[in-house]
C-alpha cells in the first residue's frame, strides 16, 4: 500500500480524530481498563479538541505529520523540539518523536514506518539538528514497544544520531516497577513508563 506522508492542514481534523481513537481501540486494549478506553475515546471532538490540533500546526518547534492512503489519514505523528514539546526527561538539545498512531486498519502495512522515517527526516534537517532523540512507550504496551525497538533498530543506517544503550523497566504484575535486565541496542534512548 503507498502512502503519502505530509505535514498535517487544518482540513485533516476529522481523519486525524479517526485514526487516533481506532489506535488507542486496539492498541491500548489490553493496557487500559477497556470501559474506560471506550469512554475516552466514544466523543471525537471531546477525545481530540481542534484547538489542541491548531495548536500543534502553528507551533514552530514541532512537526505534525499525516500519512495519507487513498485520500484518509491513515495515521499520525509528531516530531518534537524544544523544551515546551518535549517530556521533563528529554535534555536540552535532544528532541522526542512522539504521538505515532496508526489506525489499525492499516497497521503492518508500512504507514507507521513511513511516519517516523519523515519525523526522523525532519529532525535531521533542523538548522540545528538534535544530538539524541528520546522515545516514550508505555511499558505495558507490548506492541508499540515491539514497534519502536524494529522502528529504531531500522534506522540505524540513516543516523546521524550515535547508538546508546538502554535499559529497560517494566511493571511487575504485582504493580511496581522491576529491572527487566534486557538491553536494547538503538540510535536513540528509549523510556519505557508506566500509566
Amino acid at each position: 500500500m503507498a502512502f503519502t506522508v505530509r505535514t498535517a492542514r487544518s482540513a485533516d481534523l476529522q481523519g486525524v480524530r479517526r485514526a487516533l481513537a481506532n489506535s488507542w481501540r486496539v492498541g491500548y486494549d489490553d493496557v487500559l481498563d477497556p470501559e474506560r478506553l471506550r469512554e475516552h475515546t466514544a466523543d471525537l471532538a471531546a477525545f481530540y479538541p481542534a484547538e489542541r490540533f491548531e495548536r500543534k500546526l502553528d507551533d514552530g518547534r514541532l512537526r505534525f505529520l499525516v500519512a495519507v492512503a487513498g485520500g484518509d489519514v491513515a495515521g499520525a505523528a509528531t516530531a518534537d523540539w524544544g523544551p515546551n514539546n518535549t517530556h521533563e526527561f528529554v535534555p536540552a538539545g535532544a528532541a522526542q518523536p512522539r504521538s505515532a498512531y496508526v489506525d489499525p486498519a492499516y497497521w503492518r502495512n508500512g504507514a507507521g514506518t513511513a511516519l517516523t522515517e519523515r519525523a526522523l527526516s525532519t529532525l535531521r534537517s533542523l538548522d540545528a539538528p538534535p544530538g539524541e532523540l528520546y522515545v516514550e512507550v508505555l511499558a505495558d504496551n507490548d506492541r508499540a514497544r515491539a514497534s519502536t525497538t524494529r522502528s529504531a533498530s531500522g534506522t540505524t543506517r540513516t543516523g546521524p544520531w550515535t547508538c546508546t544503550t538502554s535499559h529497560t523497566r517494566r511493571r511487575s504484575s504485582g504493580g511496581r516497577c522491576d529491572p527487566q535486565g534486557t538491553t536494547l541496542r538503538l540510535p536513540c534512548r528509549v523510556r519505557y513508563s508506566d500509566m
